[in-house]
């Protein structure tokens, strides 16, 4: 599903269903990238990055085609209509937004299933006193 697709079920959410406040993306949801920044201070990583504000946020304008990075690695590279957003100043998120995803993770030998259940089973755990960090 798209990232502007996913969106829309988010806002749906948001506006429809009596205030949803938080969300807890589970599981492989496409990840938005957006911005012409670089975080670690390298200027050849300068670029997009992943933004699950785009998310949290419900009234500003997302755009994609002004920002136009081409010649960093693909993943941070953003280029107008590529589907990476413009923003890189962030003002206010309208919800809380987290995420769990362990896709691609070949250092584990249990798959991305397996994975979510040990970390929900460890949640609960530790949520009900039964795990001590």
């Amino acid at each position: 599903m798209p990232v502007p697709q996913v969106k829309e079920i988010i806002k749906e959410a948001y506006y429809h269903k009596d205030g949803l406040g938080s969300l807890f993306l589970v599981g492989h949801i496409p990840v938005p990238y957006s911005g012409s920044f670089a975080h670690d201070g390298h200027g050849d990583h300068r670029g997009a990055w992943p933004c699950d504000f785009y998310y949290a946020d419900m009234d500003e304008v997302w755009t994609d085609y002004k920002v136009n990075i081409p010649n960093v690695p693909a993943r941070t590279s953003n280029i107008p209509g590529d589907g990476k957003y413009d923003n890189s100043n962030i003002e206010t998120a309208e919800i809380e937004v987290g995420r769990v995803d362990f896709i691609n993770m070949p250092a584990f030998k249990k798959n991305e299933i397996e994975l979510l259940r040990a970390y929900f089973d460890k949640a609960h755990l530790f949520k009900t006193k039964g795990f001590y960090a």
